[in-house]
Parts: structure tokens; sequence; C-alpha cells
């Protein structure tokens, strides 16, 4: 059974502390997590934040009706999330690893689970998705951000973690995510993937990089073309698929 990685979750909780412990409402991949979250959480009753961090994405999803479980790996974290939300009653907060996270669950399944921006720091995939499953509600739904070591910016995290910078990487191809997905039940109905080229610094050692590349690519990515972003359509054309960072997998649960 997995257990806590002190190490790895001391990475993960610096890369986190680097990128924001708030949502920038401006970036056009938070807006694209908002509209999926708003989409999906619609009339759930039992929701579950996956690696929630600080729980900014909690507030998308609460409603008066439901119950909301956020779960993550660093107690600092859940000190900042619970301060947040401790005037709402029907939101509370374990302490656990995503990889069995379902072992210290009160209460289960949930109608929707969702997961951003953590997924691929997290070694043992497999495990977390297993734990997924076993969370959810026949006919659930799972919205889950994973990342691909094998793109541009994984190639930059990677550098940066050779620095000290980045937690270590552990992304999956699609291919791969997806059959382990099916192995457990989850069929997936969407597909959105982002971050084709990378939108921020870029090490001296990767020099090659440049090009492909930074801060001046922001806005480029973000301008909508027929109501979706430069980035997602670049990210999500067949050939370059399997190159983008980011991919966010929308699946449901159903058993055989």
């Amino acid at each position: 059974m997995p257990t806590f990685d002190k190490s790895n979750i001391q990475n993960y909780r610096n890369s986190y502390e680097l990128s924001s412990l708030n949502l920038n409402p401006q970036d056009h991949r938070t807006i694209i997590r908002i509209k999926l979250l708003l989409k999906h959480s619609q009339n759930k009753t039992r929701v579950l934040d996956l690696c929630c961090g600080t729980g900014p994405y909690i507030q998308y999803a609460l409603t008066s009706e439901n119950k909301i479980v956020g779960v993550d790996a660093v107690e600092k974290f859940l000190a900042i999330a619970r301060k947040s939300y401790i005037k709402y009653p029907n939101v509370s907060f374990v302490k656990a690893d995503a990889r069995n996270f379902t072992d210290v669950l009160p209460e289960q399944p949930f109608d929707i689970l969702y997961s951003f921006c953590s997924l691929y720091y997290i070694p043992e995939i497999s495990s977390v998705i297993k734990s997924v499953s076993a969370a959810l509600a026949d006919n659930g739904v799972a919205i889950l951000e994973f990342g691909n070591t094998k793109s541009i910016n994984g190639l930059i995290a990677q550098e940066n973690f050779k620095r000290g910078i980045n937690a270590k990487l552990h992304g999956q191809s699609i291919k791969i995510i997806t059959m382990l997905l099916k192995a457990h039940h989850l069929q997936v109905k969407e597909r959105i993937f982002l971050q084709l080229l990378n939108d921020y610094g870029t090490p001296k050692r990767l020099f090659y990089l440049f090009p492909f590349s930074g801060k001046f690519l922001k806005r480029f990515l973000a301008k909508k073309i027929a109501g979706r972003t430069v980035d997602e359509r670049l990210s999500s054309l067949p050939l370059l698929q399997n190159f983008s960072f980011r991919y966010i997998l929308v699946c449901e649960k159903h058993e055989i």
C-alpha cells in the first residue's frame, strides 16, 4: 500500500507555493477549469476536491445543498483552507495521500471528484486512479488534470527539478492514463488539451526552447478564436496532442 513520501510531499508543497495559493481568474486555463466544474457539479450532492491545496476551486462547486470534502497531503495548505471555509459547515478537509485517500474518508461514495494542477507530481498514478474509482458512486463524474513529461513544459520542469525549484514530474501519456482509467471502470467522455507552449521563463541551459516559451506568449495563447483559446486549439491538434503538457479528462464511472 502506498505511504507518505516526505521528500515528495515537501517538493509538491514547494512547487505549489511557487505557483500560487490563489487562483488567477484572468488565466485562460483557470477559466476552463472553473467552467468544467460549474458544468459538471450541478445537482451533485457529494463533492470531493482531491489535492485541494488551500481550496481555491471549492467556491465554484459550493452550494447550500451539497457537501464538499477537500483532501490534501500538506497540513499547511489544509489549515489555510479550513480557515477560509470556517463559516461553511458543509465543507470539511482531510489530510491524506492521494494514492490511498479512501482509507481515511469518513463517508463515501461521491457524485463528483475533481483534481487540478497536482496529479503529475504524484508517483504511482495507478494507485491514485484506483482510489478515485473506489471513491465514486456508479455514474459518478471525475474531472482529472494530468501532465505529460514529453512536452516543452515537461522538459523545463525537469530541468528546474535538477536545480531544486520544481517537484519531480511523474506525468504519463494520455494513452497510458486512458488505459488505467478504463481498467478501473472510468470512461473518458471529454478531453481538453492545454499548454503546448510554455508561457513563463525558460532556464538558460535550455536556450533552444526560448522561441517556444516566455511571458510574451501568454496573451497570444489566451486569445479566443470561435470560443476557444489559441492554447487549447493548438494543443488539441491531432499531431500535437501528445506534446501538450496538460490534459484534462472528464470521466464517468460505470461498473461492468
